[in-house]
């Protein structure tokens, strides 16, 4: 399994518009083959400036490419440009791809 991790720091101003545009990505990805689950967590307390941070789990890095076309196919089809949304309302974010890690620690 893979982890898309992404993680964003948002103003308030511009959270609504934000979750919308989120909620509708995550409706396309829940329909893509090898999509696993995806979970939302919002910063409650503590350091750091990201208040947002979304996991999608993947079964493989084939996977993830396509629901990647996939998403950048639904946004040229509503004319949505994400980076230019984010510079534009001042959103900072970090995504990457992870593998779990096993250290041989038990919880």
């Amino acid at each position: 399994m893979l982890y898309r991790i992404d993680a964003f720091n948002i103003p308030d101003a511009v959270r609504p518009e934000f979750e919308r545009r989120a909620l509708e990505t995550t409706t396309l990805l829940r329909t893509q083959p090898g999509f696993v689950s995806k979970r939302w967590f919002e910063k409650v307390f503590g350091d750091g400036s990201m208040n947002l941070v979304t996991m999608v789990e993947w079964q493989d890095e084939a996977s993830i490419r396509a629901a990647g076309q996939a998403v950048h196919a639904m946004h040229a089809a509503k004319g949505f440009d994400p980076a230019a949304f984010a510079r534009l309302n001042g959103i900072v974010d970090s995504k990457a791809v992870y593998r779990l890690r096993d250290t041989g620690i038990s919880a």
